[in-house]
């Protein structure tokens, strides 16, 4: 399925599929003693369509509350910079 239909069929149901849910965990290395598990950070490594999905939705929602000034003075530091 390409990106585009995906999509697509993401934005008319609403609903993610199933597969598309599942995260793959894997433990970085920081520093330190490589038996001792306090040394590994847990990465989450999810579905790469639905982050660009994601990153697109939301960029088109803050440029909206900036454009229509929705956004609060107490909430500004929350917006990242452009």
């Amino acid at each position: 399925m390409t990106l585009h239909k995906l999509f697509n069929k993401l934005l008319a149901t609403g609903k993610i599929p199933s597969n598309k849910k599942n995260a793959t965990i894997v433990l970085l290395f920081k520093k330190g003693d490589y038996c001792d598990s306090e040394n590994y950070i847990p990465i989450s490594l999810t579905n790469t369509a639905c982050k660009v999905l994601k990153n697109i939705i939301k960029k088109i929602i803050v440029n909206h509350f900036a454009k229509n000034n929705i956004i609060y003075k107490s909430q500004h530091e929350f917006m990242e910079k452009c």
